[in-house]
This record gives C-alpha cells, structure tokens and sequence, in this order.
C-alpha cells in the first residue's frame, strides 16, 4: 500500500509574507508576524464554521507551521513571554490538525489501492479499512473542532497580536534586517546541516533532517527574499528532500497506526487486514527512506551549502 502525500502544498503563501533588505528588521517582524498569525486565525475560523476537506485541515496545519517559523526566525526580537503564549497555542492547533492529516494521507493511500485492486478478496479487505479508518478520521476531526474551540477567540487573539507587534516596533537597538537575516539564516540553515550529519539511519532521524529542512526553507524564505539563482537552488533541494522524506514518514506512520490497530482488533477479519497493510506500509517507508538517503548527495549536500552562504552575504 502507498499512502498518499500532502493534500497542499507547504510552498503556498502570499508571494509578500517576507523581508526586504532595505527595512528594519522591527519592521519586517511586526508585518510578517502580523501576516501569518491572521493567516492562523482566518483558517481556524473556517474550520470552526464546518470546513471538513482536507485542505483545510492541512492549510491550517501549515499556517501554524509557518507562524511558529516566523517566531523562531525572529526570536532575537520578541518578547518572550509574549511570544510563549502564542506559540504554546499553535502547538496545540498543529498537533490537532496534524492527527487528522495523518489519517487523510492513510485513507488516500487506502483509496487508491482500493481502485487499483484486482482481486476481490483485497478490494473487500480494503474497503472495510477504509470503513474503519474514516470513523477514526471522523473522531479526530471532532477533536480538531473541540481544539478549535478552545483556542481564543477573534478579541483575545488580536489583542495579543497587537501587544506582540507593538512591543517589537518599540525596540529601539534592534539590528537592520540584513544583519538579523544574515545571522538567522545561518543558524537556522547550520540545525538542518547538523541533523543531516547526525545520519538518517532510521525513520525517527529522517523525520529529524525532514522537520530541519523544512525550518530551514522557511527561514530562506523570510531572510533572502530577493530573488536569484542560489536562492531558487536552496529552496528546490530543501523542498524536494521534505517530499522525499514525506512519503517516507508518511508510510511509517501508517504502519505503525495499521500495527497499533491490528493488535486491538476484536475481530480476526479485521487483525488479518491491519497486519497485511502494517507489513506493506513498513515496506514501503524502507524503500523510500533508501531512496531519500541515496538522492541527499555530498554533492547536492555542498551545493546547498554554498548557496546559503552565498545569500548570507547578499
């Protein structure tokens, strides 16, 4: 079985949620931040109104991903109280959203094989997994709502954004937005190059050099916004890993789910099911995460490297 990829891509954003060189960094965090904590709220609230596709549920993941980068990259500038508060509540958001996500790429992947199965038995195996799993899609999307729920609303939410905005625009040493994004980028880049030397010898340290890649991406995003070739180059590589590393993750974690629900099966039916689909998946992830590891390059590797010291010095 293959379980499917993203429903969205991470790469979606407003073309303008980014620095330019000749403001101050106060200034590009307060329009940023401004940005994509509206972006969180806009989504949550269209989750909260019955939006049950897919795509919502993943747009709204990567809003809070990308919220979370924004207070990572700018960090230097917050407050930090003011930026925990925040934060805290878009960890619950993302971990919400991302348990119905997982379980979307599972029934994709479920959906697929059912079309693509000749035999009947396997089709009839697969659609009572599909069954199973769309009631467990159907539970954890319930507690997305109740997340959604909990999480403050339209006054709190803005009165906190705009305490946040004006304690930074406030600041009255903080450093031109060349010289932060100069110094950012490099750290933020330098975690995703120690993960990727740490190894990917399993799937926990590939999801690692995944979750780095993606930081990295979009600190390259916020802190070389100027268009040019090692820029383009960067973000090719570090996006084409994350897919790479995705449909890896993607299926261990459905093998480990199909596992987990093999053993709690009350019906004999049902464990055969879960066990063939847990083996499967497992399988798959191997083969992937080989796939990953052979196309991560020395080469590519210093390629990368050198296009982010490059735009360190733009």
């Amino acid at each position: 079985m293959v379980v499917g990829g993203a429903v969205a891509r991470d790469s979606e954003k407003p073309q303008d949620d980014c620095g330019a060189a000749d403001e101050p960094a106060t200034t590009a965090a307060a329009r940023i931040l401004a940005a994509r904590l509206g972006a969180v709220h806009d989504l949550r609230r269209g989750i909260a109104d019955g939006d049950d596709s897919d795509e919502a549920v993943h747009a709204l993941r990567v809003a809070t991903r990308r919220a979370g980068a924004a207070f990572d990259g700018f960090e230097p500038l917050l407050p930090a109280r003011r930026a925990a508060w925040f934060e805290a509540r878009l960890k619950r958001l993302r971990r919400a959203a991302g348990k119905v996500r997982d379980l979307d790429a599972i029934l994709e992947g479920l959906r697929s094989e059912d079309q693509e199965g000749a035999r009947p038995n396997r089709s009839a195996d697969v659609a009572r997994a599909i069954e199973i799993v769309a009631g467990k899609r159907a539970k954890a999307r319930r507690a997305l709502g109740q997340a959604v729920d909990r999480f403050p609303g339209s006054r709190t939410w803005q009165a906190h954004a705009n305490k946040l905005i004006h304690a930074i625009e406030r600041l009255e040493s903080a450093p031109p937005f060349d010289r932060l994004a100069a110094e950012r980028l490099g750290g933020i880049v330098g975690r995703f190059f120690t993960a990727v030397a740490d190894g990917a010898g399993d799937t926990d340290a590939l999801h690692a050099i995944r979750i780095r890649a993606k930081q990295a991406r979009y600190a390259i995003e916020i802190f070389a916004p100027t268009p040019s070739p090692p820029r383009q180059r960067a973000l090719a590589t570090l996006e084409h890993l994350q897919d790479l590393a995705g449909r890896c993750i993607d299926q261990a974690t459905a093998a480990a789910r199909f596992a987990r629900w093999a053993r709690g099966a009350k019906a004999r039916a049902d464990r055969k099911t879960f066990s063939r689909l847990a083996a499967a998946a497992a399988a798959a992830a191997a083969t992937a995460r080989e796939r990953t590891v052979a196309w991560l390059t020395p080469r590519r590797l210093s390629q990368l490297h050198r296009d982010v010291a490059r735009l360190q010095r733009a």
